[in-house]
């Protein structure tokens, strides 16, 4: 034991520089077209650095990655789903996002790979392990057709997300089935555990990533409806 504590003793100096080293944000190389950028984002999903327009392209879609910022070498914090680096890396601009579903085949011309999904003027309010999101709705789109549709309940449910109510489709409130599952085992494996507290730990990380905050309360009725309804 004492040989092991040895160990990390001695590391510990070299994994705190090194800490400090990767958390400086100066001039890096994209790592999908390989400019070099002043203020790179950073993603700690995907474990990249992106220049603003690479990140632009990458995250639009990823809506769920945790990226971080840190403008003019001072403004250091997670920038919101919508939020996007501008072209002169000076300003952070404003970028409507859809919820990411999996795409659909469309139903009219039954064409498969021919859909996109885009937002809708229709706000969620969507709830997974780390944190709580609000975004747009999702529309589907076929270029082929042109043909679209505003994402349904059942395009949700394949997409690992459950609606607050299966009766109202305008629920505006999506629980991650994965937190769900999460819940889940937990009561089963700690039946006394207090959900309460299950619900405030993720406000917490829901905060300290730049996410807004909730009510405690609402959100633990609609995870019990919901964990009812998936159960």
């Amino acid at each position: 034991m004492k040989d092991k504590e040895d160990a990390w003793d001695y590391k510990r100096d070299i994994v705190f520089d090194h800490y400090i080293r990767t958390h400086s944000y100066t001039e890096r190389q994209c790592c999908c077209c390989k400019k070099i950028t002043s203020y790179p984002v950073r993603c700690f999903t995907c474990k990249q650095d992106l220049c603003s327009r690479c990140d632009l392209i990458t995250h639009c879609k990823l809506v769920l990655h945790n990226r971080e910022i840190c403008l003019n070498g001072e403004d250091k914090r997670f920038l919101h789903q919508n939020e996007f680096l501008s072209d002169d890396e000076e300003t952070i601009k404003v970028k409507e996002v859809s919820v990411p579903i999996l795409v659909p085949s469309c139903p009219d011309c039954k064409k498969t790979n021919t859909s996109t999904t885009k937002p809708d003027f229709i706000s969620n309010i969507f709830i997974c392990i780390s944190c709580r999101w609000d975004m747009k709705s999702t529309v589907v789109e076929c270029s082929a057709c042109s043909f679209w549709f505003e994402a349904k309940a059942e395009d949700f449910f394949v997409s690992g997300f459950q609606l607050s109510s299966a009766i109202d489709e305008t629920s505006f409130y999506l629980i991650c089935t994965e937190l769900l599952e999460w819940c889940w085992h937990f009561q089963q494996r700690m039946p006394g555990i207090s959900m309460n507290k299950v619900i405030e730990t993720i406000q917490e990380l829901s905060e300290m990533h730049n996410r807004l905050s909730y009510n405690c309360w609402f959100c633990l009725f609609h995870l019990f409806i919901c964990r009812w309804s998936f159960i």
